[in-house]
């Protein structure tokens, strides 16, 4: 299974997740990752992070970066359609 795939899935599992709870956003909390990685930090961002951090899932920014996620598409096109939603 590609990271495409997976990612994709994800996304469509957490747009699930908020409808069925009525919530516009899921922010989730991790810390550092060179000790201990939180497992769930490399479906949403798949990098080291320092100290204390928060993520946040938004529906319309999942949708938006969803569009545009297919192979052959940078990682900074998804994310860059995502953020267009939030400003």
């Amino acid at each position: 299974m590609t990271d495409i795939v997976v990612y994709r899935e994800k996304m469509e599992q957490t747009t699930r997740i908020l409808n069925e709870l009525l919530l516009d956003c899921w922010l989730l909390f991790v810390r550092e990752t060179d000790e201990q990685p939180d497992p769930a930090l490399k479906l949403i961002f798949n990098h080291d992070i320092t100290w204390q951090s928060a993520f946040q899932a938004v529906k319309g920014a999942i949708a938006a970066g969803k569009a545009v996620l297919r192979p052959g598409v940078q990682g900074w096109q998804v994310d860059e359609a995502a953020r267009s939603y939030l400003v």
